[in-house]
């Protein structure tokens, strides 16, 4: 099991938000029980899985998705502030090529999705 973290913007070097309202859009609902108990994101859950860090597909740029671990994270307002490094032992993936394992990955679609 890993986060999947998709935003449009390309992800900053160990820092960035993503915003509240968007965590576990696209999820199945017995994963969003097991990580929203009781309607309460359950950070801790979510920072002890691996994530795939993820920018939107769009355009004709090649974007590019990152392996890494979320230090820590936290609420504030309307966000979630992330502190997170990426595994630099495994290189940046394209998204062409993620597109090409998703469904192994149990990935849907790429395109306009943001989940934590």
């Amino acid at each position: 099991m890993f986060n999947l973290l998709v935003k449009y913007e390309p992800w900053g070097d160990g820092r960035d938000t993503i915003p509240y309202g968007r965590a576990l859009q696209y999820t199945e609902e017995p994963l969003v029980d097991r990580f929203s108990p009781g309607g309460q994101l359950d950070l801790d859950a979510l920072v002890a899985l691996p994530t795939l860090f993820v920018q939107e597909i769009v355009g004709q740029a090649d974007q590019i998705a990152r392996v890494g671990t979320i230090i820590r994270a936290r609420i504030s307002g309307r966000d979630i502030l992330l502190d997170y490094s990426y595994d630099l032992g495994i290189p940046a993936i394209p998204n062409k090529t993620l597109q090409g394992f998703a469904a192994e990955l149990h990935i849907a679609d790429l395109d306009r999705k943001s989940v934590v």
